[in-house]
């Protein structure tokens, strides 16, 4: 990769690998639509990948929240309106610019999304998915809602141009009959990995990958959430908790102390998943390794 700087405010800056320097052109396809997709696009948008606990809907005008004012990374992040709209939503995206917000994280005007939107986890999501989940998305009624523009402090403001990554396709879903496999797809297209990985001033601190520790602040920031270990970690983590535990946790919101879930964390559509998603879900999770979190008990 070629070494290429540029000076911001004085600071020196290498963006040889900018991903606005390289940019992966957007699908060409116009997606077709058939009742199988909407069917499966609604499962995924509104069950798994739980989009509406931070979009905005014509069912929920209000769940736009703003993430971020974290320790780690000060500013504001905003869930952009996601109906049909035209003006405030994506009703003048193509198919190809939607399929590349979710799975590569770039918008329509080639600008890198926060990381709060996982695409980094969704980079795994099938090409037929992700034609399902756009179709879905499309289905939708227009909702005019504007939301404010987001603020991110320097540096984030320029290190998340660093982050998207073009999806190398074709992309196929997994074999079913492969619980482990087919369950890390599930937890990729739910974003547990995004949620439950620190974030640093460089990004997600992968190296802490589902050890929890991301600080989040809500819209009316009077709580801030601090994302749970679920590495099999015993003392901190899920080690200690039985499949009947976690399963009732992901489908009620209650952990076996007793104690409930906060948001983010989208039990409610959780509990929609399909027994077989269940299963598998809890299969994979069990593979995650321990890991203590980053900083302290959470």
């Amino acid at each position: 990769m070629r070494n290429l700087s540029v000076v911001i405010s004085g600071l020196l800056l290498p963006t040889g690998c900018l991903y606005v320097m390289n940019k992966a052109q957007p699908w060409s396809e116009t997606i077709a639509a058939n009742p199988l997709r909407v069917e499966r696009g609604a499962y995924l948008v509104e069950r798994v990948a739980a989009c509406f606990n931070c979009h905005p809907s014509a069912n929920n005008a209000k769940m736009s929240r703003y993430f971020g004012r974290t320790r780690e990374i000060p500013g504001k992040i905003y869930a952009p309106n996601i109906s049909a709209d035209p003006e405030t939503g994506i009703g003048n995206w193509t198919d190809g610019q939607l399929s590349r917000a979710i799975r590569e994280g770039v918008d329509n005007n080639d600008e890198a999304l926060f990381p709060i939107m996982p695409y980094g986890s969704y980079s795994a999501i099938s090409d037929e998915d992700v034609r399902s989940i756009i179709v879905y998305l499309r289905s939708l009624p227009a909702w005019q809602t504007r939301v404010p523009e987001r603020q991110i402090a320097f540096p984030m403001s320029l290190l998340i141009n660093l982050l998207p990554q073009p999806v190398k396709g074709p992309l196929n879903a997994p074999d079913r009959r492969d619980l482990i496999k087919d369950g890390g797809y599930i937890a990729a297209v739910a974003g547990c990995v995004t949620c439950h990985t620190p974030l640093n001033w460089r990004g997600p601190d992968t190296s802490h990958s589902y050890a929890g520790g991301w600080k989040f602040v809500l819209a009316d920031e009077k709580a801030e959430v601090i994302s749970p270990n679920i590495t099999a970690d015993p003392q901190f983590g899920i080690g200690s908790w039985t499949d009947g535990q976690l399963k009732y946790a992901l489908q009620s919101g209650r952990r076996p102390d007793g104690k409930l879930l906060r948001a983010p964390m989208p039990w409610q559509s959780y509990a929609g998943m399909t027994e077989a998603d269940m299963v598998s879900l809890l299969a994979f999770l069990r593979t995650i390794p321990p890991l203590r979190p980053a900083t302290g008990s959470m």
